[in-house]
């Protein structure tokens, strides 16, 4: 077999192979720039969307945690991120301060990145003529490791086969973690506009530090995190006594790269005591300059005092073809203590 035939005959064997391998590269590439966290139910991981979100309830505390599994179909390891938060209120006389932490991990997959973050929150509260504003800034440290023996390099494959040989050196040398300080802020504006409408908006800034995320050492442009933008706004919108529309939606720039959420979500109040309220919705995922991404499905319940929320991604992107249409599987779950702030403060005083 002359070496034409060898390279024709690899080329025709191979071209499934080649085309997954190909999809997965850039898949990798695309998460080792830009790690962030990427949540559907990103309302309910509000520490995630907005730093100024910390405190943003009624009740004296808050525990809420998100999983999300995606991308199981591409070389049969999923792309996998956890992140679990706490938050309170802390009042000072008549002023209103909230503080929070939160951690989250990530696993990208075949090739073994590990990311780890830990941010801490502090918000200020402010309601000036019924507008009610608060403002935040969170501080983080983030690690980020990788795994060289995972990946498979081109002087590994071989000619006139399709078998690679992943344990052979691979002469690329070793990637070191990434330590670094990262440093988030946002902004909150909430009003009740009528009697039935009340509408939220907020905008935040993360990775205000532009920190460096390179495992050689090198320093670029390209390596150089730049600041990612978020601007979000939802609404609740009275329907009748026990049912509203909740419309949401969220964008978020960071260089070139874009993201556009949009959907809405149907509550229906039950029981107070059991069941109090389910709801379900949809989100669509576009990118603002490009394609339609993806569509999610949402269905959820509040019991007593707990959020339960679960949702599906239907991947119809490019690529579907290597995901075979599927998405993410998402479950968020909070529990927001009752609150024991008095609605209105009585001072005592002598009767006559």
């Amino acid at each position: 077999m002359n070496l034409v035939t060898k390279i024709t005959f690899f080329t025709m064997k191979s071209q499934k192979r080649i085309t997954s391998f190909y999809v997965l590269m850039t898949l990798i590439c695309a998460r080792l720039v830009a790690q962030d966290v990427h949540f559907t139910q990103y309302y309910a991981s509000p520490l995630t969307q907005n730093p100024a979100n910390t405190g943003w309830y009624e009740g004296d505390c808050r525990i809420s945690a998100n999983y999300r599994n995606q991308w199981k179909a591409i070389a049969g390891k999923p792309y996998s991120t956890f992140g679990v938060a706490f938050d309170k209120p802390y009042y000072f006389f008549s002023e209103k301060f909230s503080y929070g932490v939160q951690f989250i991990n990530d696993k990208s997959g075949t090739v073994g990145l590990s990311v780890n973050k830990i941010y801490a929150s502090l918000a200020y509260y402010k309601k000036i003529a019924g507008h009610e504003f608060q403002i935040a800034i969170q501080p983080g440290y983030v690690n980020k490791s990788t795994n060289m023996d995972e990946y498979t390099f081109d002087g590994q494959f071989t000619l006139g086969g399709e078998e690679v040989f992943g344990g052979e050196f691979s002469g690329e040398g070793s990637a070191e973690g990434i330590n670094y300080f990262d440093l988030n802020a946002g902004l909150l504006w909430s009003n009740q506009l009528t009697e039935k409408i009340r509408t939220t908006v907020g905008m935040s800034l993360f990775h205000l530090t532009t920190p460096n995320e390179s495992f050689f050492g090198t320093k670029s442009d390209v390596t150089q995190l730049a600041i990612r933008k978020v601007i979000h706004a939802n609404a609740s919108f009275k329907l009748g006594k026990s049912l509203r529309l909740v419309p949401n939606t969220m964008y978020m720039a960071q260089r070139k790269a874009t993201e556009w959420l949009i959907g809405a979500n149907l509550e229906v109040d039950l029981n107070p005591k059991t069941i109090k309220t389910v709801y379900f919705g949809t989100i669509f995922r576009y990118g603002w300059k490009e394609n339609f991404d993806a569509s999610a499905w949402i269905v959820g319940a509040r019991i007593k005092q707990f959020d339960l929320g679960l949702s599906y991604d239907f991947n119809v992107s490019s690529l579907a073809v290597a995901t075979n249409n599927r998405g993410a599987l998402e479950l968020s779950l909070s529990y927001i203590c009752k609150s024991t702030q008095p609605v209105s403060i009585k001072i005592p005083c002598d009767r006559y």
